[in-house]
């Protein structure tokens, strides 16, 4: 979660706490997933959209080809119901 937020432009822990939300468990709830980010040196945007860019462009590249084999198959069923 830290890092699709960090990818979009909100960097600084105490933002993410604010959009999150401010109650007092939700921070302690939040520390492993911010400490994890830390670990992995996602810090600002641009290390954040490095980290999730490859299995973004892995699972658009999956969606791309299930959508296209799914229409195909529908032409197909199309074209042999029109008779």
């Amino acid at each position: 979660m830290v890092a699709v937020l960090r990818a979009m432009g909100v960097e600084s822990d105490q933002e993410i706490l604010a959009l999150v939300g401010c109650e007092p468990g939700l921070a302690a709830l939040l520390a492993p997933t911010l400490q994890e980010a830390k670990a992995m040196g996602l810090f600002i945007r641009q290390q954040a959209l490095e980290y999730l860019g490859a299995p973004l462009q892995l699972c658009l590249f999956i969606h791309y080809f299930w959508l296209r084999n799914i229409r195909i198959q529908s032409m197909l069923h199309f074209s042999w119901n029109w008779k």
